[in-house]
C-alpha cells in the first residue's frame, strides 16, 4: 500500500471528472513507470511551467498557463512532488484562483497521509557494496581552494588551521547520481562546528540524497564519542530529484560503516522531530529542508524548546536567492534561511568569500535561554508566503492570532 491508494480511495467517490499531474519531473515518471498508484490508467494530461517535452510515458505535456478546460468539467489536479507539494499547491492556487471547477488536490500533506505514513517515519539505510556503487560525480573530484585559516574558528574556540582537512576531502566522494548537494567547503565549515560542540544528539532538517548527512556521519565519528548519533528528518520519502533512490541513499554508498549512527526518519517535518527530544536535548542543529519563506523560521521554532543553552543552528543555503541572479528575491520561494540569518540579532558566523556560493552558509547561535528568541521568530512570520507546507499553514495561523491580538 502506498500513500497514493488514498487518492485512488477518493476519486472512486467520484470527485472528479479527469485527472491532472503537475509536473513533468521524475516524480512524476516514477509514479507513472512503476504505477505507484492505481490512479495512472486516469491520468490524460501533465501541466508543467516550463515543460521540455511534448509528451511523458504517452501522456501529453501541457503548459500550465494553456490549460483552459471547459467550465461543466469537474477537473482535478495532483502536485507531483513529495517535497515540494505545498510550494505547487501555492503556484496552482494562484493560476486557477477564478475558476471553481478547478480542484488543487493533496497527497502528501492530506490529513489522511500522516497515519497511513508514519509505521515508516524511521527506518534503516541500507550498505551499498562497493561494487554496485554507481562512481563518483564529476563535481566532487574538482576541489575548490580553501583557505587553510579561518576567522570563525575563532569564534569557536578552535585553532585557525583545519589539520583535518586532507582526511575530509579524501571522504567527500558523492554518488554520480546525486546533485543539489552541500560543496566541500561548506562540509568543512559544518566540521567546524562538530569539532567546536561535540555533540551527543546532531539533528538535520532536510536529508534528500543524503550526501551532507554522511559528511556529518563522518565529522561525529572523527570528533565526538562512541554514543553520538545523527538524526535527519525528511517530508519526503525518496529522494526528492531521483524517486527510484530511498531517501539518504548516499549514506550507504559514503558512509556504510557509519549506519549505525544514522536515525533516518521519513515523511517527517521538525514539528515530528520535536516530538523525540526532550527539553534542550539537541547540541547541534542543521535546517536545510524547505526554503521557502517562512519555512525555515517554522523549523526553528518546532525545535526552539529542545535546543541546550547556546546552541548552534546552521542554515544552508542562506546565499541562494542572490546564487538564482536576483530572479526569486522578493518572492520567497529561495530566500526563508537568508531572511533568518540576516534577521538574526544573536551571535551569528558566515563562511567568508567574495561570491554567493562560497558563503551559502552560515550558522547563528541561541542565547543562554533559548525561548527568548521566540518573539524574534514571531515577528519574523511575516513577508512573502510562498509555503503551504503542514508548518507553514500552522504558523499562519498563529501569526492571524497574534496579529489579532496586537490591533
Amino acid at each position: 500500500m502506498t500513500i497514493w491508494d488514498g487518492v485512488d480511495e477518493r476519486l472512486a467517490a467520484g470527485q472528479a471528472d479527469r485527472v491532472v499531474l503537475y509536473g513533468a519531473g521524475q516524480h512524476t515518471h516514477w509514479l507513472l513507470q512503476h504505477r505507484a498508484s492505481d490512479i495512472a490508467p486516469r491520468i490524460d494530461l501533465i501541466l508543467d511551467d516550463d515543460p521540455s517535452v511534448d509528451a511523458l510515458l504517452g501522456i501529453p505535456v501541457c503548459p500550465t498557463d494553456a490549460f483552459l478546460p471547459s467550465a461543466d468539467e469537474r477537473v482535478l489536479i495532483l502536485p507531483s512532488s513529495d517535497s515540494y507539494e505545498g510550494v505547487m499547491r501555492s503556484r496552482l492556487a494562484v493560476r486557477f484562483d477564478d475558476q471553481p471547477n478547478i480542484t488543487i488536490g493533496r497527497v502528501y500533506t492530506h490529513e489522511d497521509a500522516g497515519e497511513l505514513m508514519q509505521t515508516r517515519w524511521r527506518y534503516v539505510v541500507e550498505a551499498v557494496p562497493e561494487s554496485q556503487r554507481a562512481g563518483v560525480h564529476d563535481r566532487s573530484l574538482i576541489f575548490p581552494h580553501i583557505e587553510p585559516e579561518q576567522p570563525h574558528r575563532a569564534a569557536l574556540g578552535l585553532g585557525r588551521t583545519r589539520p583535518w582537512l586532507p582526511e575530509m576531502q579524501t571522504l567527500f566522494k558523492p554518488p554520480a547520481w546525486c546533485r543539489d548537494y552541500i560543496r566541500l567547503h561548506e562540509c568543512a565549515f559544518v566540521w567546524d562546528f562538530i569539532e567546536a560542540v561535540r555533540p551527543e544528539r546532531t539533528v538535520e532538517i532536510g536529508t534528500a540524497s543524503g550526501v551532507s548527512s554522511a559528511m556529518m556521519l563522518h565529522a561525529i565519528d572523527r570528533f565526538c564519542g562512541d554514543d553520538a548519533i545523527l538524526l535527519s528528518f525528511d517530508i519526503a520519502t525518496r529522494c526528492y530529484f531521483d524517486p527510484t533512490r530511498p531517501l539518504a541513499a548516499a549514506i550507504g554508498e559514503m558512509a556504510p560503516g557509519l549506519i549505525d549512527r544514522a536515525h533516518t526518519y521519513s515523511y517527517t517535518d521538525a514539528a515530528d522531530a520535536a516530538s523525540v527530544f526532550r527539553h534542550g536535548e539537541i547540541d547541534l542543529l542543521m535546517i536545510d529542508g524547505e526554503h521557502a519563506n517562512p519555512a525555515p523560521v517554522v523549523d526553528l521554532i518546532s525545535l526552539l524548546y529542545a535546543l541546550k543553552p547556546n546552541a548552534w543552528v546552521l542554515l544552508h543555503d542562506i546565499e541562494l536567492e542572490h546564487i538564482d541572479n536576483g530572479e526569486h528575491d522578493d518572492d520567497g520561494r529561495h530566500s526563508g534561511a537568508g531572511r533568518l540569518f540576516r534577521g538574526w540579532p544573536f551571535e551569528k558566523l558566515q563562511l567568508m568569500g567574495e561570491h554567493p556560493h562560497d558563503r551559502n552558509i552560515g550558522a547563528i547561535q541561541m542565547p543562554e535561554t533559548p525561548h527568548d528568541a521566540l518573539p524574534v521568530l514571531l515577528e519574523m512570520l511575516t513577508g512573502p508566503w510562498e509555503s503551504d507546507s503542514k508548518g507553514v499553514r500552522l504558523a499562519q495561523a498563529a501569526r492571524a492570532i497574534l496579529d489579532a491580538h496586537h490591533e
